[in-house]
């Protein structure tokens, strides 16, 4: 499973994608977690996918990104990371460069 492609974001209605929740700028989505403590690192989580998908390099482009995403641009800035991102194999790849 594809943590960016494939549904598995708990919310309120089911599961959604990560592309579906970031598209979605009009709805409130809720997470459906089993504690407070999960919900943070849950959170901490999407908002890392987040700094890859929209790679925003200054504080004014943030702000503009909150009120429209560029789904086909995040998606291509993800591209090079999307195997890193499969389950089977989350985060096993990376190598660490001094």
């Amino acid at each position: 499973m594809n943590l960016f492609n494939e549904p598995w974001i708990p919310i309120e209605g089911g599961l959604q994608t990560f592309w579906g929740i970031l598209s979605d700028t009009d709805t409130d989505h809720q997470l459906l977690v089993n504690s407070q403590e999960f919900e943070m690192q849950f959170i901490h989580l999407l908002c890392c996918m987040g700094s890859i998908a929209l790679q925003p390099k200054s504080g004014d482009q943030i702000r503009k990104l909150i009120k429209s995403v560029d789904i086909k641009q995040a998606q291509a800035n993800t591209k090079p990371f999307a195997d890193l991102f499969d389950t089977d194999n989350f985060m096993q790849d990376l190598v660490c460069k001094e």
